[in-house]
């Protein structure tokens, strides 16, 4: 199951660096820069329990999910339909990992 979230993530990676590049951006993904500029809490490497790296997988998979929302509205307000588009695509493919995260957590 995690291969295929690494899977996915690596792909929403890649088209939102392809859409920030015909945007006339530059997509700087170095670990330098992403540990830089990340506002994702850092990943606790103290875990041992399944259940501990599901919790807090979801949590960072939400407050991604979360931004992601946040620049579908700001693309559609700057009038960029197709970065929006790109973002929406995106949500989709977030809130369905993070649907099934957590549905292999206790209830």
């Amino acid at each position: 199951m995690l291969d295929d979230l690494r899977g996915d993530v690596d792909d929403y990676v890649d088209t939102m660096a392809e859409r920030a590049a015909a945007l006339g951006g530059i997509a700087i993904g170095t670990v330098q820069a992403v540990a830089e500029k990340t506002t994702l809490a850092p990943y606790p490497t103290d875990l041992h329990a399944i259940e501990a790296h599901l919790r807090a997988l979801v949590e960072r998979t939400a407050v991604v999910g979360n931004a992601v929302r946040q620049n579908i509205d700001a693309a559609a307000e700057a009038g960029d339909a197709n970065t929006a588009d790109v973002f929406t695509e995106v949500s989709r493919g977030l809130d369905k990992w993070l649907w099934i995260l957590e549905s292999h957590l206790p209830a």
